[in-house]
């Protein structure tokens, strides 16, 4: 992905109780509002601002869940009802990397159920929590 998708224009710094979710990536505070994803500076200023809609065509509802992993230098994005975890580079230029999509675990897992069951568990199995875990092995 281009990371053109990111609009730097200089944005009027906006009422700051209107993001629903927010995580903070080394110097910088990613903001959630409806279908907005905001990198915004240590003064609360939106510095870049993208749609995800820019991203991925096929997102219905707003956002809803954000994380950061301070190991891989990562953000990662999910919509409400969503199968799809989108990954963006914590560091400038903040580019979108790609995403991975839960439903053909979620097919597989219900393969040997019947059919109902099958179109009724794989319309109400989405991502509802996002948890970032650094991993250590010592061996």
């Amino acid at each position: 992905m281009n990371p053109q998708f990111w609009s730097t224009n200089p944005i009027i710094k906006e009422n700051i109780s209107c993001f629903r979710f927010c995580v903070t990536s080394e110097r910088h505070l990613w903001t959630l509002s409806s279908k907005t994803i905001s990198i915004r500076n240590r003064d609360l200023d939106v510095i870049y601002e993208t749609s995800i809609d820019d991203i991925d065509e096929d997102v219905d509802d707003f956002l809803e869940q954000i994380s950061f992993s301070k190991q891989l230098s990562r953000v990662f994005i999910c919509s409400h009802n969503s199968t799809k975890i989108h990954f963006f580079s914590s560091q400038k230029p903040f580019n979108y990397l790609s995403f991975v999509s839960i439903n053909s675990t979620i097919n597989k897992a219900l393969e040997k159920c019947e059919t109902i069951i099958r179109q009724h568990k794989s319309a109400c199995l989405k991502i509802s929590a996002l948890l970032s875990v650094n991993v250590c092995f010592n061996p």
